[in-house]
């Protein structure tokens, strides 16, 4: 696998384009399923570091609980994907922009809830990738 083809890119953009959708559809569990057992997930709104799949689904679930009982729509948008190999054999890293929008459901018009920076360690897993560290920042 070489980091910088347009084989590997178009791979690593279809994997964040399935994830983002799993995510705003609540398909938690198979959202989940794309980070490593034992995953950590950074994020500014966290008191601490989400690790591990089952804690990933509970914050998920309860994310997405909560957006249905307001009655909203949240939608992940990537882009600027930037890929790098890392240090071990098939560990990438990649950074990206991601932006969050939340429509009233129904409503069509989208706000920006907020606008990051997100830096992952992915594992390649045989023919696909799973997120081992996920580190997102607020601008």
């Amino acid at each position: 696998m070489t980091y910088g083809s347009g084989e590997v890119h178009g791979r690593i953009s279809q994997f964040y384009a399935r994830q983002m959708r799993l995510l705003d559809e609540g398909a938690v569990e198979e959202w989940a399923d794309t980070f490593t057992e034992d995953a950590v997930f950074e994020e500014p709104s966290l008191p601490e570091p989400l690790k591990g799949r089952p804690v990933l689904v509970e914050a998920a679930r309860r994310r997405v609980g909560a957006l249905a009982a307001q009655g909203r729509v949240r939608r992940h948008w990537l882009g600027m994907l930037e890929v790098s190999e890392g240090a071990e054999p098939g560990v990438l890293h990649t950074r990206y922009y991601a932006l969050a929008l939340s429509t009233a459901a129904g409503e069509g018009v989208p706000s920006f809830h907020s606008s990051t920076v997100a830096e992952d360690i992915l594992e390649a897993d045989g023919e696909a990738f799973l997120v081992r560290h996920r580190s997102v920042r607020n601008d």
